[in-house]
């Protein structure tokens, strides 16, 4: 029997492998065998973790070494109770450690543009702004510290020579909305609604980088980028799923991004029903609505 989380090689009966730590039962969490609090600082005001299951946890989770809850392998910081852990294999480690006492990899390593020491899962550098892959969008397989290529399919990475859009936040009535500052030419849009509407600079909408027309998926965070297609009236293009173009104001189609007129109920194109959508903040509403309940926007009238 091999471990799930390390491949060592596990004796039979074994509650933990003695490589990583991994816990290996399949019932729910305990509580620590010798009734000492692992948790250091951990106070009454946090709540409890979550408890696991060894066989369903999501991938790239693991068991905090000191709480139990379930983590992320890759965030090195357990949020119930503090505890950093290793990002290679989730065993303890300290705050001043630099490399892993039960997998011997790097906790740390150095800046290759500028030289800072960054820890081993740091998605970019706060002197340089050099951006480092932390999922290869080829095969998906987690990357620390910095490679050119993915260890496991092979794939290269380019993106020292790419920006990250400036972002703002603004809170409206349906909730907080990214905008984006263009790194080609400054315009302020909205990534998740497609290019920007003066060059068609594609932005993730997650991370903010800067990518190029033909990747659907962000190099650097995984990000799924919304599909996109050209505007019926302007050519611009619209991420699939909105109901107006943010460019010219065309009303189109959600399913598929046909033209559509005020009076449409049903796409003329591909027969989908449709909704009635505040051409403000794109909020859904009711047809007989004289104002955005989202956002206060007056409707005319028909």
């Amino acid at each position: 029997m091999n471990c799930p989380q390390c491949n060592s090689i596990l004796e039979p009966g074994v509650d933990r492998c003695s490589t990583c730590d991994q816990d290996l039962r399949p019932e729910f969490g305990t509580a620590d065998p010798t009734g000492t609090d692992q948790c250091a600082g951990k106070s009454e005001d946090i709540e409890p973790p979550i408890p696991y299951r060894s066989d369903d946890m999501a991938p790239g989770s693991t068991p905090c070494p000191a709480c139990d809850a379930v983590v992320l392998l890759m965030d090195g910081l357990c949020p119930a109770c503090g505890q950093l852990y290793c990002p290679h294999c989730g065993a303890t480690i300290g705050e001043d450690d630099i490399t892993c006492a039960v997998c011997s990899h790097d906790l740390v390593f150095d800046c290759p543009n500028c030289g800072l020491e960054l820890l081993v899962n740091a998605q970019i550098c706060p002197s340089c702004n050099l951006l480092f892959v932390r999922q290869c969008p080829a095969c998906g397989i987690d990357i620390l510290g910095h490679v050119d290529a993915c260890p496991g399919c092979g794939q290269g990475f380019d993106l020292i020579v790419r920006e990250s859009a400036r972002t703002s936040t603004v809170r409206l009535a349906e909730g907080l909305i990214s905008w984006a500052h263009c790194p080609e030419c400054g315009t302020e849009f909205q990534p998740g609604r497609g290019s920007c509407p003066n060059c068609g600079q594609v932005i993730c909408p997650a991370c903010s980088l800067r990518l190029f027309a033909d990747e659907t998926i962000c190099p650097r965070c995984g990000q799924q980028v919304p599909a996109v297609q050209a505007c019926p009236n302007c050519g611009q293009n619209v991420a699939l799923g909105w109901s107006q173009c943010p460019h010219c104001g065309q009303e189109v189609c959600t399913a598929c991004g046909a033209a559509l007129g005020q009076e449409d109920h049903i796409c003329p194109a591909c027969g989908a029903e449709l909704g009635f959508f505040c051409p403000n903040c794109d909020g859904e509403v009711d047809a007989d609505d004289a104002v955005c309940p989202y956002c206060s926007t007056i409707f005319d009238e028909a």
